[in-house]
């Protein structure tokens, strides 16, 4: 959270106090006084507080003397007898309510307040040291919740409006039992468990500094040391070195940021895809199944904690139970509970291809199903691994015509600069999709696939 507090050069010393206390607190704290003579900017410090000294700040026309300065969240007026009849304050003020800036006054010495203070929340302090600023924080957490949660609802609109024709197929989809869910490392991502690159590095890690935990691993230059690898190879490297401890160690790098008593974080990716998880009927789960090139079990865990029924496969010799959903694992299942059945891990070159080498396997068999037979969602899915797309590829030249309309969707996230590059990848990515029968839906936040998915079920 990021405050700044507006003060009258003459109140520097409580400006001061009253800053300390809410850093203290948690919050950074920024502080800028209206002055416009004072331009030697920093003049006025305190630990970790940054003092601004130009009046115009934030949002005047010197604002580039600031670029360092991040996003305010809220403005903190000091109010005293002094600064009550400052114009330059009122005019901050001003700016920062124009532009959408909460505001939370502070009133001291004083209970006049100025007009332009009137409208918003303030705390009054007789002594200083009664000051609390838990409730300057949390009126301003608050303000902040209630902002996101408007601009999420106008965002949720504008994409809803935007996607009507491919949510009315997918929701048709969905109510004839015909679709599934596709999930990637995407899903897991969120949160908070490895990428693939990440989860080599890790072992990497692992295996060269010889540590049995992972404390002190810095993920970043782990992922720069295996860069001169080949991927698949050196995951068959690293797991012909550990031996029989390969599971162990793969089963602590998957879940490094957990343990076996500690929960998964629910993101609202994760509580929408478990949303259209539990719509059920008298014949069971509405979804058709779920595939998964994930380990983790972390769809299974959220769905167990609201005891939807279902069924982890991760190979031929597991059986589905009547009115339970499907979540097949394509590489193999390696559960948070380590009491809980796994196996199936595909993880070194050598089973990576001899997986999909073969034509009659479980794995291929069911890919080919869902995707000849149902609509099937990506999400959190890069479409780069070469054996989906063999597997694709097969799909579509067995179809009347690439003109075909497509037929299932993917999820994928616009580039935040409308730049030509941006324009052209955007481009390559839809017509690579088509190429597939596949449809990009572009969102911009989860909260819109969250979004997408309620209307589906709903």
């Amino acid at each position: 959270m990021n405050l700044l507090i507006l003060y009258s050069i003459s109140d520097k010393t409580v400006a001061s106090d009253i800053a300390t206390k809410i850093q203290a607190a948690g919050a950074n704290v920024y502080c800028k006084h209206d002055s416009p003579s004072m331009d030697s900017v920093g003049r006025y410090r305190i630990p970790k507080i940054e003092y601004l000294d130009s009046y115009y700040g934030y949002y005047g026309n010197k604002c580039q003397k600031f670029k360092s300065l991040p996003k305010i969240d809220a403005v903190i007026p000091l109010i005293t007898k002094v600064s009550a009849a400052s114009g330059n304050l009122q005019d901050e003020v001003s700016r920062a309510n124009f532009n959408g800036i909460h505001i939370n006054s502070i009133m001291y010495d004083t209970k006049f307040s100025p007009i332009c203070c009137n409208f918003h929340p303030f705390t009054f302090i007789e002594k200083m040291q009664y000051f609390s600023p838990k409730g300057i924080i949390d009126n301003v957490s608050n303000a902040i919740s209630d902002r996101n949660r408007r601009e999420e609802v106008s965002l949720s609109k504008d994409i809803l409006k935007k996607h009507n024709n491919d949510i009315e197929s997918l929701k048709e989809a969905f109510y004839s039992r015909k679709l599934t869910l596709v999930c990637g490392a995407g899903v897991s991502r969120s949160s908070g468990l490895p990428l693939w690159k990440t989860l080599l590095g890790r072992l990497y890690g692992m295996y060269k500094y010889q540590y049995r935990k992972l404390e002190g691993f810095d993920d970043f230059e782990l992922e720069k040391s295996i860069n001169p690898y080949n991927s698949i190879y050196l995951g068959k490297c690293l797991k012909d070195s550990f031996g029989d401890e390969f599971f162990e160690k793969l089963y602590q790098a998957l879940y490094y940021c957990h343990s076996e008593n500690n929960e998964f974080i629910e993101t609202i990716l994760i509580e929408s895809i478990i949303e259209i998880c539990t719509k059920r009927d008298q014949y069971g789960s509405i979804l058709d199944s779920i595939i998964t090139f994930n380990y983790d079990s972390l769809v299974e865990d959220a769905l167990k904690s609201r005891s939807i029924p279902f069924t982890p496969i991760y190979s031929e010799d597991v059986e589905l139970a009547d009115e339970q959903l499907p979540i097949y694992h394509i590489h193999g299942f390696m559960p948070l509970d380590k009491n809980a059945n796994q196996g199936g891990i595909v993880f070194s070159e050598d089973e990576y291809h001899n997986l999909y080498n073969d034509n009659l396997s479980w794995v291929n068999q069911v890919q080919l199903e869902k995707l000849r037979n149902n609509t099937c969602l990506f999400v959190g899915v890069g479409l780069q691994d070469p054996n989906f797309r063999r597997l694709l590829y097969t799909i579509q030249s067995k179809r009347k015509s690439v003109y075909t309309p497509a037929n299932h969707f993917i999820f994928r996230k616009s580039p935040k600069n409308r730049c030509e590059d941006d324009t052209i990848a955007t481009r390559f990515l839809n017509e690579d999709s088509l190429r597939f029968g596949i449809k990009t839906i572009w969102v911009s936040h989860f909260s819109d696939i969250s979004a997408i998915l309620h209307a589906v079920v709903t």
